[in-house]
Parts: C-alpha cells; sequence; structure tokens
C-alpha cells in the first residue's frame, strides 16, 4: 500500500489530471486505501469522484450506527458519488447532504457477447438434453453457493437430466468440493475460474442463473446472464431492486431457503413457454439498458460535470 501511494503522489504530481476517480467498496480495507488516495488528490488540489461498487450491508449499518462522522470526515471531501441504486443514493445522501449523488450501471462486455446469436442459442438450449444451472461468482458462503449446490441436489431428484456448473475460484472451492461428495450430487461440475472464451462458452450454453448472494452493489454476474439471455434466479439486492421484475426477468425472492430456490427453478425448467419468455426479455432489457457505449456516455457526463463544477445531468 505505501508503494501504491508514493506512486499515486509521484503521478499526481507530475500529470495535469483534472479529476481523479476512485471505486471504493463499502468495506474497510478499501475504504481505507481510497479515502488515503482521496485526501491526497484534496491536498493536490484536484476535483474527485467516488463511485462506490461494493455495497455491504454489514459496513453500511456499521457506519451509519458508529462511524458516519468518520466517513463524513474523509469522503466528505470528494466533490460527487456515483452508486448502483436508488437505496444507496439515499443512504448516502443521508450522510453527506451536500454533495451531488449520481446513479450509474454496469455494462455488457461486447467482447464476448461478439458473433452471439440470441435466437439459435435459444433453441439450442430448448433442444438440449440436459438443463445446467449455472453459478458464476467468487466462491464465498455470501454469495449463496451452497444454497444453489442444495437447491440443485433437490431439483434432481425429480428431474435428473438437470446439472449445476459452478464457475468461479475462491476459498470455498475446495470445501464445496468435499460437500458435494459427502451429500451424493452427481451432477455438480466445478469449471474453476473462467474467462475470455471459456467464459462466453459457459454463457452461451448454460440455461439459467441461480444467484442466491446475500448482498451485493450491482452484481456483475446477473448483468452478464442477461446478456446471454438466461433467466435470472436471485434476491432482491443492492441496483436489482431498481428493474429486476420478478416472474418477468426471472425470479426474485427474499428466502435464502435452498427450497425454494429448487422450486422456482423447476418452475422454469418445466415450463419450456415461460423460459423462452424470460429469456427473450433478458436479452432485450440488456441490450437496450447495458450496452458500454450507455454506460460510457453517462460516465463521460458525470465526468465533464464534475469537472467543471456544474452538476446538473
Amino acid at each position: 500500500m505505501l508503494s501504491d501511494v508514493r506512486l499515486f503522489i509521484r503521478k499526481i504530481r507530475k500529470e495535469n489530471y483534472t479529476l481523479v476517480h476512485v471505486n471504493p467498496s463499502l468495506d474497510p480495507k478499501s475504504l481505507l486505501r481510497d479515502g488515503l488516495f482521496l485526501i491526497i488528490a484534496g491536498l493536490c488540489h484536484k476535483r474527485t469522484l467516488v463511485f462506490i461498487r461494493g455495497w455491504k450491508d454489514r459496513y453500511e449499518n456499521l457506519i451509519h450506527r458508529h462511524w458516519r462522522w468518520l466517513f463524513r470526515g474523509v469522503f466528505g471531501r470528494a466533490d460527487a458519488f456515483i452508486v448502483l441504486s436508488q437505496a444507496f443514493k439515499r443512504t448516502l445522501a443521508s450522510w453527506i447532504t451536500n454533495k451531488p449523488v449520481y446513479s450509474a450501471f454496469t455494462a455488457l462486455d461486447d467482447e464476448a457477447l461478439a458473433g452471439f446469436d440470441m435466437r439459435s442459442a435459444l433453441e439450442a438450449r430448448l433442444s438440449a438434453p440436459r438443463w445446467r444451472v449455472l453459478f458464476i461468482s467468487r466462491l464465498i458462503k455470501e454469495k449463496g453457493l451452497y444454497e444453489t449446490i442444495d437447491a440443485v441436489g433437490m431439483v434432481s431428484r425429480h428431474l435428473p437430466g438437470v446439472d449445476l456448473l459452478v464457475a468461479g475460484d475462491g476459498p470455498e472451492l475446495a470445501p464445496a468440493r468435499q460437500y458435494v461428495h459427502r451429500a451424493g450430487i452427481p451432477n455438480v461440475r466445478f469449471l474453476g475460474y473462467v474467462r475470455g472464451e471459456e467464459k462466453a462458452w459457459v454463457l452461451r450454453h448454460a440455461h439459467l442463473l441461480c444467484f442466491p448472494t446475500y448482498d451485493e452493489g450491482m452484481p456483475n454476474t446477473v448483468i452478464e446472464c442477461m446478456g446471454f439471455g438466461l433467466p435470472v434466479i436471485t434476491r432482491p439486492v443492492g441496483g436489482l431492486v431498481d428493474f429486476f421484475q420478478d416472474g418477468i426477468h426471472g425470479y426474485v425472492t427474499d428466502s435464502k431457503e435452498p427450497a425454494v430456490f429448487a422450486g422456482l427453478i423447476r418452475r422454469i425448467v418445466e415450463d419450456k413457454a415461460l423460459y423462452r419468455k424470460m429469456a427473450l426479455a433478458n436479452y432485450a432489457f440488456a441490450q437496450k439498458n447495458f450496452k458500454p457505449c450507455q454506460a460510457a456516455r453517462r460516465l463521460e457526463s458525470i465526468y465533464e460535470a464534475v469537472s467543471n463544477g456544474n452538476h446538473r445531468l
């Protein structure tokens, strides 16, 4: 961290930057690092923008109850903020009342979607002999990994043609493998960390996403899967609350019970007309709302507003 700070000071003094943009998550390590960068940028008389991408309920509650004064003292120096949901915007505005807070969104990966034909992919999925439920994320308990494994285990007792693809790496990879082995769930494949063409293949050939995550800012996983026309089963977290429609984009539930997710998986797998409707709705919604060019234009307009001190967008 000290070497990063030295490099940051050297660059900010050497180059004629107009704006410093930091991307913390709402957790102690990230806030400490980017809070320090923010203070240094202010001392160098640079305008500053804070984009809080990861939002964790646990730390929101701690800040709100005990550390609001410290958060305001450090991050209140920023000229403006970006968040990924209206709920986060209201909370942040209550902590720091005199600074503009903009809304933004996560963008699709154009490279992964290159050459993707939604219609042919949909027909291939509907005619596939086996259904692939996807879980793709960093493998930690808080992402709902074990709830997904248990849910697919329950589904497979009634629908043996349903598999679970677990894509990602993390501290729960080995424990999850052991858990699957002990539980005797035969239809779970651990793919490890996937990227590039391998990730694109997984997203093209999976049928639906099960993602019972506990808390998020705006889960990239959901946006990516919607971009490939995958129905999504998830929880009402972060920025999803602002647009995700239950029964249209998939299903959203407050529950963390595997049996609830198993029932929702079965509902989609057993109704091909419903599956087709959700898949096409998600693809169309992602194309309309999550293109990189749209996200870039939004960010450019925020940069211009903050740089010029004009916060009316």
